[in-house]
C-alpha cells in the first residue's frame, strides 16, 4: 500500500463518458490540498469509450483506469476498486453527478475521528432526494423496508439504499457473491453490529448526463442479495414450516398444546445460530392464535396463509433483537 495516499473514491461506470470529466474537475477541487487521494475507475467496457475519456484525464488528476470485458454489474465493479485501493480510506460514488463530492472531506473527517462506515444520507435531517421520482421512490422505500426485515444490522441505518459512502480500508470487501447493485450491505454487515456507523446528509441530485441503469433485473438482484446476506434465513425457516405443519397437524389432536411448544423447540434448535427462543416463541404463538381464529371464520387454506406470512414477518421482525429476546 501507498501511504501517501489517505483516500481512495472508487467510481464504477457504464456511459457516463460526459460526466467523468465534471466528477474529476469537482473531486480534485474539494480534495486538493487537504487529503492525498487516487480516484480508480471501473470501466465495464463502455459502448461511449468512458475509459478513453477516464485515461485521457489521468494527465491532470491523479487518476487509475480499470476497464472489463463486459458488464459485470455495480457491486463486482466496486469490490474490483476496493481491491485495487491503496488509500487508508474507500469511498464509493457514483459516476452521474447525483452525489455530492464536496460531502467527502466530511466523511474523511469522521473517519479520522474513529467511525467505522460514514454514509451519505438522504434520510436524516438535511438530507433531501432530488434525483428519484414516482415509481423509483417507490421502489427505494420498498427496498429499504425489505432490507430492514431481513437484515438486523441495516436497522440502524437510515438510507441503506445509499451507493456513496466511506469505509475503513479493512472493512471493504474484497471479494463478494453479490449480483446486484448494493454492495453497501455487505459492507453495513462487515462493521458489524458494535461497528459505528455515521450517516451525514446530503442532497441527492438529479442526473445531468446518461441514462438510469436501474431495471427489472436489478430489483431481482437485489432480493436475491439480500437473501443471500441473510444467510438464507428465509428460505430455511419456510423448508422448517413445510416440513413441520403436517406433522403438527396430524400430532395437534393428540398432544393439544404441546404441538406449540414443539414448534418452538424445533425451529429454535434449527436456527439457533440466527435468532433466539424468545422471538421464535413469539412468532410461533402469535401465528398460532392467528390460526385458531380464523379457521373458525374463513377455513383451513386461508388461515394456513395468512398465519404463516404473520410469522415470517414477525420472526424476521424480532430478529437480531437478542437485547430484548
Amino acid at each position: 500500500m501507498n501511504d501517501n495516499v489517505i483516500v481512495s473514491i472508487v467510481v464504477p461506470t457504464y456511459n457516463e463518458a460526459d460526466n467523468i470529466p465534471i466528477l474529476l474537475e469537482k473531486i480534485d477541487e474539494v480534495l486538493r490540498g487537504k487529503y492525498s487521494y487516487e480516484v480508480i475507475i471501473v470501466d465495464d467496457n463502455s459502448p461511449d469509450r468512458t475509459y478513453e475519456r477516464a485515461i485521457e484525464l489521468a494527465n491532470r488528476y491523479p487518476v487509475r483506469v480499470i476497464v472489463r470485458e463486459r458488464k459485470m454489474g455495480l457491486a463486482s465493479a466496486a469490490v474490483t476498486g476496493f481491491s485495487a485501493a491503496r488509500g487508508r480510506y474507500v469511498v464509493l460514488m457514483d459516476a452521474d453527478l447525483q452525489h455530492p463530492p464536496e460531502k467527502i472531506p466530511e466523511m474523511i473527517n469522521l473517519l479520522e475521528r474513529g467511525a467505522d462506515m460514514v454514509i451519505g444520507s438522504r434520510y436524516v435531517p438535511g438530507g433531501r432526494d432530488e434525483g428519484l421520482k414516482g415509481f423509483r421512490r417507490l421502489v427505494s422505500l420498498g427496498a429499504r423496508v425489505l432490507a430492514w426485515i431481513l437484515l438486523p444490522e441495516t436497522r440502524r441505518v437510515r438510507d441503506v439504499m445509499s451507493g456513496f459512502f466511506a469505509v475503513k480500508r479493512e472493512l471493504a470487501p474484497r471479494e463478494t457473491k453479490l449480483r446486484g447493485y448494493k454492495i453497501i450491505l455487505q459492507v453495513i454487515k462487515n462493521c458489524g453490529r458494535n461497528g459505528k456507523i455515521c450517516e451525514i446528509p446530503i442532497v441527492f441530485r438529479r442526473r445531468l448526463y446518461g441514462k438510469s441503469k436501474l431495471r427489472t433485473r436489478e430489483i431481482i438482484n437485489y432480493v436475491i442479495d439480500l437473501i443471500r446476506l441473510s444467510e438464507y434465513f428465509t428460505l430455511k425457516y419456510i423448508a422448517i414450516a413445510l416440513i413441520l405443519a403436517p406433522i403438527l397437524d396430524i400430532l395437534n389432536p393428540l398432544l393439544g398444546v404441546s404441538v406449540i411448544a414443539l414448534g418452538v423447540v424445533i425451529r429454535w434448535l434449527v436456527l439457533r445460530k440466527h435468532v433466539g427462543i424468545g422471538a421464535v416463541s413469539t412468532s410461533e404463538i402469535a401465528s398460532t392464535l392467528v390460526k385458531i381464529f380464523l379457521r373458525a371464520v374463513t377455513g383451513i387454506v386461508p388461515a394456513w396463509i395468512v398465519g404463516s406470512s404473520i410469522e415470517l414477518t414477525l420472526i424476521h421482525v424480532l430478529r437480531g433483537w437478542n437485547r430484548i429476546f
